[in-house]
């Protein structure tokens, strides 16, 4: 009983977070086609990581590049909010802004679309220990940080996110060099859930999705 009372303080603190999945990228390394449909096992990449998110959130925030592209995705995908990017021509951060821009919760997970081996146990891991921190941001013994592995405040990095774009700041990380509440989280304490860290793997050509079976184990 004790055990099924933690685990459902635990989905209600998870449902207290929402999602927010990149994916409005020119997809220019695959072929300007786009990555969130390429075909992975079966099915678009982005359906993947909106069953796994599922399971950890009931908030799924997808942020694309245009009108065009939001008609495109609303007619394949059902149970998500699909946002248009307001800034046009400077990388993720306008996604980012888009999508903190939706959501309703304090905090925010920001992840890309072409990403087909999301595990669930690292995520769940960052989330329960974002609170408090206006980032909690994967990191490599390189100093290498995942910002799409991140969670964000969302109020706090919205009005970052929103500054670094009015000062012409496109560099993904710029709003969260601009915080002190920053909590990195060493890559090797999520070995523990995923030994290679296919979590973070993602892909960028046609090529990439046909060749990548031979080379990671099957996870989804």
């Amino acid at each position: 009983m004790v055990n099924l009372i933690g685990l459902v303080l635990q989905m209600a603190y998870y449902e207290e977070i929402a999602a927010v999945v990149l994916a409005g990228g020119s997809g220019s390394r695959a072929g300007y086609v786009e990555k969130a449909l390429l075909e992975f096992d079966g099915a678009p990449l982005l359906t993947h990581i909106i069953d796994k998110l599922s399971q950890i959130t009931k908030t799924i925030i997808i942020s694309v590049r245009d009108e065009a592209q939001k008609k495109l995705f609303s007619e394949r995908f059902t149970g998500v909010t699909i946002v248009v990017d307001k800034h046009h021509g400077i990388g993720p951060l306008a996604g980012i802004e888009a999508g903190l821009s939706s959501s309703d919760k304090e905090y925010t997970l920001v992840l890309g679309c072409d990403m087909p081996f999301l595990n669930l146990d690292v995520l769940r891991y960052i989330m329960e220990r974002c609170k408090g921190f206006d980032v909690t941001i994967p990191r490599w013994s390189d100093g290498k940080l995942e910002p799409l592995h991140a969670i964000y405040r969302t109020g706090a990095m919205l009005d970052e996110v929103k500054r670094s774009i009015k000062n012409g700041e496109r560099f993904i990380l710029a709003p969260t060099f601009k915080r002190e509440l920053i909590q990195y989280i060493d890559v090797n304490e999520l070995r523990e859930f995923d030994p290679p860290l296919n979590t973070f793997r993602n892909v960028n050509t046609e090529d990439d999705v046909k060749n990548i079976f031979s080379t990671s184990p099957k996870t989804l």
